[in-house]
């Protein structure tokens, strides 16, 4: 099966639904396949943005996007 590649926009809204289920009490790896990553994606992604020059989810890039969210 050929890897799927998300865009920036895409890890957020992916990490946003699956904070809101646990925080509705499912576990982790439970929401995580709901929304369709493996668990060890879900963990993978924010320490990816963090040790990663030039990545698409640094903090400022995170923050414009959800400006540009909240302003639709």
């Amino acid at each position: 099966m050929p890897k799927k590649y998300y865009k920036a926009e895409e890890i957020i809204n992916i990490l946003r639904q699956i904070e809101i289920l646990v925080s509705q009490g499912q576990t982790a790896q439970m929401a995580s396949r709901g929304v369709g990553i493996s668990e060890q994606t879900y963990y993978r992604w924010p320490l990816s943005a963090k040790n990663m020059r030039g990545c698409a989810l640094t903090k400022h890039n995170v923050s414009k996007i959800l400006n540009r969210k909240t302003a639709d």
